[in-house]
């Protein structure tokens, strides 16, 4: 595809999955697969960040329920899953230090389609991050070993290229 082309959210959304399956070894998981797309969480806790072009700006992210954030908290900090649960403020520390991981990855396959590319600061969010108005959110399932969660497309209006 020639860079003149919109990046759909389609595009942003499977940049971001594939960044992140790309982690999983880094956290010590032995790998991941995509498991379906839009799924709802009850219990939404996670991490985004701005990544911001000429043409838009949107929110990428992963979100989990607050147990698998915990998980994969510890895993990026070398810690066992029956280690004692980190604070929030480590909690929202470590998920956004992960997202920010996933970003950069997600940077690297973008920048040749959209060189203008840049990122934002992580946020940690607890609830789910929803577009006002015209906006629009698209999700898939990922799985990163004993892992389980969402990667997630959050931008306000519509992204050309649908």
């Amino acid at each position: 595809m020639s860079s003149e082309e919109p990046l759909s959210a389609a595009d942003w959304l499977a940049a971001t999955a594939q960044a992140t399956l790309e982690m999983a070894p880094a956290l010590g998981f032995e790998g991941g697969r995509m498991e379906s797309e839009g799924v709802e969480l009850a219990d939404e806790a996670g991490a985004f960040i701005p990544m911001i072009c000429d043409a838009t700006c949107l929110q990428i992210g992963f979100v989990a329920d607050r147990e698998t954030c915990q998980s994969l908290a510890k895993a990026l900090l070398g810690m066992e899953p029956q280690d004692e649960d980190l604070s929030n403020e480590d909690l929202a520390d470590a998920v956004s230090e992960v997202v920010n991981m996933f970003a950069g990855g997600v940077k690297a396959r973008i920048q040749p389609r959209d060189p203008s590319v840049k990122l934002g600061l992580p946020m940690f969010v607890q609830g789910q991050l929803t577009p006002g108005g015209h906006g629009e959110r698209v999700a898939a399932g990922l799985s990163l070993g004993p892992i389980r969660g969402q990667v997630v497309v959050v931008c306000q209006g519509t992204l050309e290229g649908k």
